[in-house]
């Protein structure tokens, strides 16, 4: 597979939006550069592990604090892919780095700007087409005072060529 974009939609959790107001819900959006690697781990039969590149954009909309947050992200994947048919189920996981240019998302301190990315996917592949859900979680690993840490649920799409 050749390298290709991602584009997801979700939203995040926040206490406020749980308890309070379920209007005021944060969303979160994220554009992605995929870079397949050649290293690649041959399972059972014809299943395989792949380890791929993410470099990301993410925008982030807060209407409790009403300002949009902003930030990038470099993520390996490690993607275990099953043949089903003519298509491919797989899971994924990875742990990156992230950049966001603020420090508070919702009623969730971050403690940092810098944080790190974990990332469980999983989803379905056809042909040049990926469609996945997955569960993001971002925190600066206990390295500031505060990191109340987010979490971001999305539904991703990808193209490849």
């Amino acid at each position: 597979m050749a390298a290709g974009f991602t584009f997801s939609g979700g939203t995040g959790v926040s206490r406020w939006t749980l308890l309070k107001d379920k209007r005021m819900h944060p969303e979160a959006y994220r554009v992605a550069v995929v870079i397949p690697s050649t290293i690649q781990w041959q399972g059972f039969y014809d299943h395989n592990i792949q380890l791929e590149w993410e470099i990301a954009g993410h925008y982030w909309r807060d209407p409790w604090l009403d300002k949009s947050k902003h930030g990038v992200s470099f993520t390996p994947m490690f993607r275990y892919r099953i043949p089903i048919a003519n298509q491919y189920v797989f899971i994924g996981f990875g742990v990156g780095a992230t950049y966001i240019d603020a420090k508070q998302w919702m009623d969730r301190q971050l403690g940092s700007r810098f944080m790190f990315e974990d990332r469980f996917e999983a989803g379905l592949e056809y042909a040049q087409h990926r469609l996945s859900f997955s569960v993001n979680h971002y925190s600066n690993a206990k390295l500031a005072e505060v990191n109340h840490g987010v979490n971001v649920q999305t539904i991703n799409y990808s193209y490849f060529w």
